[in-house]
């Protein structure tokens, strides 16, 4: 069963899994947390949204190896999005992009997702109209990579080239090459043959060789050190006091207020494109733009992340009547 490479899902928690184990994110001195946290965020899930809209389709001969493979990309791609600042998704996305290219098997057509009689390599001759095929490329069997030290050279430099981190030893990366192959393996066998699209937070501290990753890279690079593990002695917890319903009251209607102005900018920019006659390209622009935003919503603003995933749907519709009826109903509370 042939599977594209944009499942990145399951790598959404990881960011804050970082955060936890080492009380912040770990990065070069003189970056602020905030592009830390966003390029870590977008190194971890950029293929996801990249390959869906932008870039070529490559493609896995199992769901089990788009696991590994996207889980590695993420992980292999924390460096050099950390070291050079990178906190676009498309930037990252085309140079994962050009990465990807370079290591691809070759051109195929292809039946997503269904069970087919492959022809891998490039064909030459277009499929007959009539079937409906897809196009992309394949890539190595994660078996091959684990195993073929000139995959794993290719790879690499590919890394290099794309990402420009010729600087650091190229035995160093193999290191890290290394680690993040047992990681992804490790991650696919929780996933599992279903695919489970998520991981909660608390179980990554369960998965002991990808630990090993985060903190053989974030200590040799950043000189990042655990947080320390709080004491198990018995505490007296004092029970916190309910808050006055009047608190209550004002923090709600805050809230609330907040979407209705964030539902009014979105329902005059939804207007204007109407009013352009914006095309595919615009509304899968404004997608990503919203897809950033719900990364940056904490869960004080669930409702917010809510409105824009509300808003996301109508998108992928095409139907922005609909998503101008729903901002305006939104927007009047």
């Amino acid at each position: 069963m042939l599977t594209p490479h944009t499942l990145a899902r399951h790598n959404h928690k990881l960011r804050e899994y970082i955060r936890r184990k080492y009380g912040e994110i770990p990065g070069s001195p003189g970056t602020d947390i905030k592009t830390r946290e966003y390029a870590i965020s977008e190194a971890l899930t950029h293929t996801h949204w990249y390959f869906e809209h932008y870039g070529k389709k490559y493609i896995h001969k199992s769901l089990e190896d788009a696991q590994k493979w996207n889980t590695l990309v993420g992980l292999m791609t924390i460096l050099p999005a950390m070291f050079h600042k990178l906190t676009d998704t498309k930037e990252l996305g085309k140079r994962t992009d050009a990465m990807l290219e370079k290591i691809a098997e070759g051109l195929i057509f292809y039946n997503h997702k269904k069970e087919v009689e492959e022809e891998y390599g490039t064909l030459k001759i277009p499929p007959p109209k009539e079937a409906v095929l897809l196009e992309g490329y394949l890539l190595p069997e994660f078996e091959k990579l684990k195993k073929d030290p000139q995959l794993q050279d290719k790879f690499l430099d590919a890394l290099a080239e794309a990402y420009h981190v010729r600087t650091w030893p190229k035995e160093r990366l193999r290191e890290y090459l290394k680690l993040a192959v047992d990681a992804a393996e490790e991650v696919s066998s929780y996933l599992g043959k279903d695919g489970k699209p998520y991981i909660p937070v608390e179980e990554f501290e369960k998965f002991e060789k990808l630990n090993k990753f985060l903190d053989t890279l974030f200590t040799k690079e950043f000189h990042a050190r655990k947080r320390p593990q709080q004491p198990t002695e018995t505490k007296t917890w004092e029970t916190p006091k309910p808050k006055a319903d009047w608190i209550k009251k004002t923090e709600v209607q805050a809230n609330e207020a907040n979407i209705r102005t964030e539902a009014t900018k979105l329902l005059g920019l939804i207007q204007g494109l109407k009013i352009a006659g914006a095309g595919e390209e615009a509304l899968k622009n404004l997608e990503g733009k919203l897809w950033e935003e719900i990364r940056k919503t904490g869960r004080e603003n669930l409702e917010l992340a809510g409105l824009y995933a509300k808003l996301i749907a109508h998108l992928r519709e095409k139907d922005l009547e609909g998503a101008e009826k729903f901002l305006s109903e939104v927007g009047k509370g």
